[in-house]
């Protein structure tokens, strides 16, 4: 998931990525090649699972109900619209609150529709 598609697992990429932000190329492959962080990466990805992360990226919004999660690159947007409709408790002291969180959810459920 990156903008130009490169592949991530290129050692060769990375470490030119390394370089350009001043970091030290040789400790960098020293990583790479020893694994280094392979058990603190592997100790998170079990936690993520634990979690019911297993895609990226994910995004978690906490609300009065409960948690809402949108994960995949490939969600649509109402999917944000709804969790963000979500993550709002009424608010009586905000005079068009009622308003705008209705206009939310016809659009997040007109959104829902749509093939």
């Amino acid at each position: 998931f990156n903008e130009e598609g490169k592949a991530l697992s290129d050692w060769s990429l990375l470490l030119e990525a390394v370089e350009r932000v001043g970091a030290d190329r040789d400790v960098a492959a020293a990583v790479l090649e020893g694994g280094a962080y392979a058990l603190d990466v592997k100790w998170l990805d079990r936690e993520a699972r634990k979690e019911g992360i297993d895609v990226s990226p994910h995004y978690r919004f906490h609300t009065p109900t409960g948690v809402h999660s949108v994960a995949g690159s490939d969600e649509e947007d109402w999917h944000y619209l709804d969790a963000i409709y979500r993550s709002f408790p009424e608010q009586p002291q905000w005079g068009n609150w009622a308003e705008a969180a209705a206009q939310a959810r016809t659009a997040a459920e007109a959104f829902s529709t749509l093939g």
